[in-house]
């Protein structure tokens, strides 16, 4: 694994090689980097060789007293907790740890000197001890659970600790030829290859930063049909809200449109792929698998048609990175769009991978391909390409995991309720997402009751609409089996216990609002 340009040292207390020993944390230095005492030479050959090595963060003319130690891991990837930054030398700030619980944050600890944020129960911004700002943010009343994996996910404590650098010391624009800018740009560098790792490019410079997968969407296809006259787009009636926005406007402009049907699975026939593609379709978009129903299309399948064919393919794998594995080249696959909130990473950042012989890349050498404007978000692309890459360590896991706890739920409410229907296909779909439909029961209505069990009834893109699910209606549940249907997602933060505590509270409301509404 590539080392970081900021890792941490262990400690409190120093040991032989002058480190810290205890919680990781920042080690702050009040004299600037590169000074004699910091060269290789004064540095024990122990933490030189086996314990780990003095890196300098920031270039010795911009005189930040800042050093940290570079610490190995049995592991592939190590867990940094930030703790303390000095910036400029002399200053020093109270970074919030994994540590501080809900009842501990917001007790001043002044025995040490040290000045926490206020505790988490109430909305706004006050003055810590020091006089700078801190928020607070209040927690729904009774939300005690959380079953919606796929509207996103909470950011992994490894994930936050990588990204916190980057908000202070690693602050540099990434554009900047400076060393503080190339601090900045060698993360992106690194994240990028992280994203092409999880996805199986072959090239890390395929990958193009965005604000996420809706955006990543908006380039591929407003790029590829900029000219919309003459030209076919071919893509599936239960697609991304984002996608069928894009194809309306394209059939605005003069282009045509196929949108394929799906079985009562939810899945594309790739024969009828094949049929629809003609000597003017200029792009095929299926995505990976669906949001709202979990069903996983063969996308291979596919990608081998649209490759005879000559048709570039793009999909959506919002619901599919950093959870089924995933390689672009053996899929077929010419352009696909995540976003890192799915794979508890950030949200505002996502990707497109673009595939060299695409023809969308059409600036090489500039800022993301010359395809998105602006200044790179470092601190979101760091936290992107960290959680690509724990994603990618432990997906096989997170997957067995998430799919026994499916399995045991819909068995659990099958049997209390033998009426209840399985949306998507039951073997080939996403491991954490459950649809279920259970007829005569109105499932907001239900819902409204029990927020604290963290449900939904479909895709967060498209709540608050009073129209049927298009997906549902596409497999063809009638509107009122639409209005009767719920999706559970599971997660890492999943529990067994969990899943019984909902069961306990979601059954009995679901039987009488079914007796109430068949009655």
């Amino acid at each position: 694994m590539r080392a970081s340009r900021f890792t941490a040292s262990t400690g409190s207390g120093p040991d032989s090689c002058g480190r810290p020993t205890s919680s990781p944390r920042w080690w702050t230095r009040q004299r600037p980097i590169g000074s004699r005492q910091d060269s290789p030479s004064s540095v024990p050959t122990a933490c030189r060789s086996g314990a780990g090595q003095a890196v300098p963060t920031l270039p010795t003319k911009a005189g930040i007293g800042f050093s940290k130690w570079v610490t190995p891991s049995s592991s592939s990837h190590s867990i940094w907790e930030p703790r303390y930054i000095t910036f400029p030398p002399g200053t020093r700030t109270r970074i919030p740890s994994s540590r501080d619980s809900p009842t501990r944050v917001g007790t001043a600890s002044r025995q040490a000197g040290r000045t926490s944020v206020p505790a988490a129960t109430s909305t706004g911004t006050s003055l810590t001890g020091d006089g700078s700002m801190s928020s607070t943010i209040e927690a729904p009343q009774q939300a005690t659970m959380y079953f919606d994996y796929q509207a996103t996910t909470p950011v992994d404590t490894e994930v936050l600790n990588a990204m916190l650098p980057y908000f202070s010391v690693g602050f540099g624009n990434a554009d900047s030829r400076h060393g503080h800018g190339q601090i900045a740009a060698d993360a992106v560098t690194t994240a990028r290859e992280q994203v092409a790792a999880l996805l199986g490019a072959a090239d890390p410079d395929e990958i193009v930063f965005s604000s996420g997968a809706t955006e990543s969407n908006a380039i591929a296809l407003r790029t590829l049909l900029s000219d919309g006259r003459g030209s076919h787009l071919i893509t599936s009636s239960i697609e991304h809200p984002s996608i069928l926005r894009l194809a309306s406007e394209f059939e605005r402009q003069g282009g045509r449109v196929t949108l394929l049907r799906v079985d009562r699975y939810g899945q594309v026939d790739s024969a009828e792929v094949a049929a629809a593609i003609g000597p003017d379709t200029r792009l095929v978009s299926v995505m990976h698998a669906n949001n709202e129903i979990g069903t996983v299309q063969p996308i291979a399948e596919i990608g081998q048609i649209c490759r005879a064919a000559g048709v570039p393919l793009h999909s959506d794998m919002t619901q599919t990175a950093g959870i089924l594995p995933i390689d672009v080249e053996k899929f077929g696959v010419d352009l696909a769009s995540l976003s890192a909130h799915k794979f508890y990473g950030p949200k505002g950042v996502g990707a497109l991978y673009i595939r060299e012989s695409s023809g969308l890349r059409s600036q090489p050498g500039r800022r993301e391909a010359g395809l998105r404007p602006g200044t790179l978000n470092v601190p979101g692309i760091v936290g992107l390409g960290r959680a690509a890459l724990i994603s990618r360590l432990r997906k096989d896991a997170d997957a067995t995991e998430s799919t026994a706890l499916r399995s045991a739920f819909f068995d659990d409410l099958s049997r209390s309720i033998p009426e209840a229907i399985l949306n998507g296909h039951p073997q080939r779909r996403v491991p954490g997402n459950l649809s279920v439909s259970v007829p005569g029961v109105e499932m907001d209505e239900v819902l409204r009751r029990v927020p604290g069990l963290g449900l939904a009834t479909g895709s967060a893109c498209t709540a608050g609409r009073t129209e049927p699910s298009h997906v549902l209606t596409a497999i063809g549940l009638s509107r009122r089996l639409s209005r009767a249907t719920l999706r559970i997602g599971f997660g890492r933060g999943t529990r067994s216990q969990d899943c019984s505590a909902c069961l306990d509270t979601l059954v009995p409301l679901l039987i009488a609002s079914r007796i109430k509404n068949l009655d």
